[in-house]
């Protein structure tokens, strides 16, 4: 029962359960699992046409998870690839460092790849978020 169940799960992967489908097989080493989880996820960014941070947050927060998880960086060139692909990297730069300070190494290591020399993507954004920062809370206090 569990393997027919198994099964099934995996033919009809979705982006709600990638993650979990992952897991599973990472605990039970259940190698035939991972290579349709990839599978699944080359065809799903393959099938992204038009860029949205909804579509490109799951590939990079997926990507980063399974790189952490199982040490592949398989999925990281994957989700990389579809954001440069779709001349998207600004955007989603932009939106996904508003919550810098809550972000792991690993993803921060990719921000940092996605951008690669237009590092003036992640400086810009820093320093926008700073100024920010800073017009709220008033200029810092000298003693």
């Amino acid at each position: 029962k569990v393997i027919g169940w198994i099964w099934k799960t995996v033919e009809g992967l979705t982006r709600a359960l990638f993650r979990d489908v992952n897991k599973i097989c990472k605990v039970f080493k259940v190698d035939w699992m991972s290579e349709k989880c990839v599978q699944f996820f080359k065809e799903d960014a393959a099938s992204v046409t038009t860029a949205s941070y909804t579509d490109m947050l799951f590939f990079f927060e997926e990507a980063a998870f399974i790189s952490e998880m199982q040490n592949s960086r398989d999925l990281v060139n994957i989700a990389l690839q579809k954001i440069e692909v779709l001349q998207y990297k600004k955007e989603f730069i932009d939106q996904y460092l508003e919550n810098v300070d809550g972000l792991s190494t690993i993803k921060l290591d990719m921000v940092i790849e996605l951008a690669g020399s237009e590092v003036n993507y992640i400086v810009q954004t820093l320093t926008n978020q700073l100024n920010h920062q800073m017009r709220v809370q008033g200029p810092p206090i000298s003693v």
